[in-house]
Order: structure tokens, then sequence, then C-alpha cells
């Protein structure tokens, strides 16, 4: 027994490395939900998230404005900011129409062509999150609210009667920025 205790310590160590390896070797990962439509429709509509990539996506798709979402190449999507603050991220890599009043508190990316439409001149499209662009934006008759990063690495930025606060930071790396009738609030 008392080459036992002698070895103990011993063993504690050996069994503590062992077990931190395999610890390591183990990862665990949390990833956020994104949603990715798979038909034409408006984002806060469950049904335009059906299966992608042969998986059932997130019942929260369309409902649950605080995930991530991805519009398609080909598809049409819009929103009219019902349900509230997109919290989440957003890529668009097809055409989205967003109808003021609007808010984006996540990154926005856009690969695609995204419109922003307003019936009403002074209804507001906030981008809280920061955006880039690598696609075609547009935008007409509206309040813009740029915050954060705003950056347009290539593509095209038409601003049409526009009055466009900025309250971050604006890098122009490529593309093309074109702005009549507008105004700039700094």
């Amino acid at each position: 027994m008392p080459l036992l205790c002698i070895f103990l310590p011993c063993f504690r160590l050996i069994g503590a490395i062992l077990l931190g390896g395999f610890l390591s070797l183990v990862s665990v990962s949390a990833s956020a939900t994104t949603c990715t439509n798979t038909s034409n429709g408006a984002l806060n509509d469950p049904a335009i998230y059906g299966k992608f990539q042969n998986s059932r996506q997130d019942a929260g798709c369309g409902s649950d404005l605080s995930l991530n979402y991805t519009v398609t190449p080909g598809t049409n999507v819009s929103w009219d900011g019902v349900g509230g603050v997109l919290r989440g991220g957003l890529v668009n890599q097809g055409t989205l129409n967003l109808h003021a009043p609007v808010e984006l508190e996540g990154f926005l990316e856009n690969e695609g062509t995204l419109n922003l439409i307003s019936k009403d001149s002074s209804a507001e499209v906030n981008f809280k999150g920061g955006w880039v662009n690598r696609g075609t934006f547009s935008a007409d008759s509206i309040v813009l609210h740029w915050q954060e990063v705003s950056r347009f690495e290539n593509g095209t930025v038409e601003l049409t009667s526009v009055s466009l606060k900025v309250s971050g930071e604006v890098q122009k790396i490529g593309g093309v920025l074109n702005a009549s009738s507008s105004n700039l609030e700094l």
C-alpha cells in the first residue's frame, strides 16, 4: 500500500495529461443559424425557406429576425420592416428590395442587386451594423443612415433624391458612387 501512495500523484498527472489531450481533440463549436431562401417572396415569410442542400432549415426562419439571412442568386426577396429590426446578418446574392422604413442591426453584404424603395421620402433605412457593397445598390427618395463602416469594394451605388446621414466611416476601395439631387449629413 505505501508503494501505491508514492505513485498515486504520478497517475493523477498522467490522467490529467491524457484527459487534456482528449479534450483538445474534441472541438466544440457554435455557429449562428443562417436562413437561406429557396424561392421568391418576403424575407419575413417562413414559406420561402424550404429545404436547402437537402436539409430542413431552422423553424424560426422568416419569423426570428435575430437569425442570419442569405438571399440566393436568381431569387427576388422583399422586406418592408414588418416584424421589427433585423438583428442578424444579411447576405444578398440575388435581388433584395427593402421598402422603407427598415432597420438592420447586423452586418449587410450586398453581392447582388439591392433596391431601397419608399413611397414616403421621409421614411428611413438604417444600416446600424455597417455594410459592404460588391453589387448594384440603388436608393431613391428616402432617408438613408449609414452607421459603423460602409465599404464600397466594387459595383455601383446610385443615390437619387436621398438624404444621406453618415455617422461612421466610409471606405471606397473600388466601384462607382453616383449621387444626384441628394443631401449629405455628417
